[in-house]
């Protein structure tokens, strides 16, 4: 990155510009890619500062329905006159390649939303705020389905608490970070398993999560179905992993077992619906609307088991109405290498989530659903916490909480209000350094899994 940022001060001509903003372009929009240029541009003339003097680049960008946007973007001040910087003299010049590189790579990691602030202080948006849903599943696995008996207390506990000597990294450490941001979740809580081990141990995530005010919803994993007796529907005898291979009236029948199991267990009646491993499929809508629930947020473009029967006329990527119910799909975005990537909190960088967000927000979003888990802050296999997915996970809140006016944290309580056609919307995006950071961060990840503690 050193020698392309050096590189791209030492060059002079349009082509040669184009050529190396080319590397990034995937990953940026046009206002990006326009900035970028005009950074590009004005490093080209030499770049200078003095201790007091500053220049400012005014970018002129439309947003969407052509209102003007006014950036107004910090340069140190230019050695020689140029089209695209007002020249002024300095008496001390500061090393251009420094101060570039480090204008360049602030600009890169931050994206343009960030390494920008409007020209009147203290404008308000000219778009309303973003709803973004913090959407957690909440589920219980003995690791295999031999000895469940055996396994399902340890299991419990790693999966309810993640108690360690550092803490209680599953639910309640979820819950504190909410909490302590004054944010509210979606938990999309797995019920079947209480069919067969007790309402009590479903009473205790339930009243973890609701007593703070969270959103408690509907999550249903059938792997469960046929470990619970009696049968609950005739032929329930054998293992089928996802929704979508059952019947329409075994769909049915499962959405409302699980909806009286979360019910009986304390929680308010459930309004919203999530699929394990976002399995649904036409049948899955067909069996919400005759169960009464007309909130959905099963559908997943980069899943390879999510709506298989309905890919191709169903958009995947904004909100879609399904047989009387609102559909809101997980976010996707494009990364910094232009792939499709899932907005969750343990397959992304904190700075590919911000930089989606940004995105989001500045081409009109409406609806922005994250994905957690209960588990998600834990190392694979065992209950002690991963520290880069925890850091991640505070980083993302404290934003949120920082940035009220952008984003407004939501809940399915309530159905959500759709007032715009999203088909044919651009996606959101990341930069380069932010996915280039995960890798990094992952690369870590798999070294300390490996500590015990």
């Amino acid at each position: 990155m050193a020698f392309l940022l050096h590189a791209l001060l030492c060059i002079r001509s349009p082509h040669s510009y184009s050529q190396v903003l080319g590397f990034f372009s995937p990953c940026w929009g046009p206002d990006a890619k326009t900035t970028a240029f005009l950074l590009c541009r004005t490093a080209a003339y030499g770049l200078g500062t003095t201790a007091e003097k500053r220049s400012t680049l005014a970018c002129h960008a439309r947003s969407r329905g052509g209102r003007a946007r006014h950036y107004v973007f910090a340069l140190p001040h230019t050695d020689r006159p140029s089209r695209l910087a007002t020249a002024s003299r300095g008496s001390a010049a500061y090393p251009s390649v420094t101060a570039f590189t480090s204008l360049f790579s602030h600009f890169l990691s931050r994206g343009v939303d960030q390494s920008c602030r409007r020209a009147s202080p203290g404008q308000q948006p000219l778009c309303s705020a973003m709803k973004v849903y913090l959407t957690f599943d909440v589920e219980i696995w003995c690791n295999g389905w031999d000895d469940l008996d055996g396994r399902f207390r340890s299991s419990l506990e790693r999966y309810v608490y993640g108690r360690s000597r550092h803490g209680d990294y599953a639910l309640p450490k979820t819950l504190e970070i909410l909490d302590g941001n004054g944010l509210t979740g979606v938990f999309f809580v797995e019920p079947m398993f209480a069919a067969r081990f007790g309402l009590e141990h479903l009473a205790t995530i339930v009243g973890l999560i609701q007593p703070s005010g969270h959103d408690i919803q509907l999550h249903l994993h059938p792997e469960w179905t046929d470990e619970i007796r009696p049968l609950v529907f005739p032929g329930a005898i054998r293992k089928r992993q996802h929704l979508s291979h059952y019947t329409l009236a075994e769909q049915c029948t499962l959405i409302a077992l699980g909806r009286k199991l979360l019910a009986d267990a304390g929680a308010k009646i459930a309004t919203a619906f999530r699929a394990g491993s976002f399995a649904a499929n036409a049948d899955t809508y067909r069996a919400l609307n005759i169960c009464g629930i007309r909130t959905d947020s099963s559908l997943n473009a980069v899943h390879p088991d999510s709506g298989l029967d309905l890919r191709g006329g169903i958009d995947f990527f904004h909100p879609v109405e399904i047989d009387n119910t609102l559909v809101l799909p997980m976010t996707v975005f494009r990364d910094g290498t232009g792939r499709l990537r899932p907005a969750q909190v343990g397959a992304c960088s904190f700075a590919e989530i911000r930089m989606a967000l940004e995105s989001a927000a500045a081409i009109g979003v409406e609806h922005f659903v994250m994905l957690s888990h209960n588990f998600e802050m834990l190392k694979p296999d065992r209950s002690a916490p991963d520290a880069i997915v925890v850091r991640r996970f505070q980083n993302l809140c404290a934003y949120l909480a920082a940035n009220r006016g952008r984003y407004q944290v939501s809940t399915l309580g309530e159905q959500p209000q759709i007032t715009s056609q999203g088909a044919g919307t651009a996606l959101p995006h990341a930069g380069l350094l932010a996915t280039l950071e995960r890798h990094g961060e992952q690369a870590l990840r798999r070294v300390f899994a490996r500590s015990r503690t």
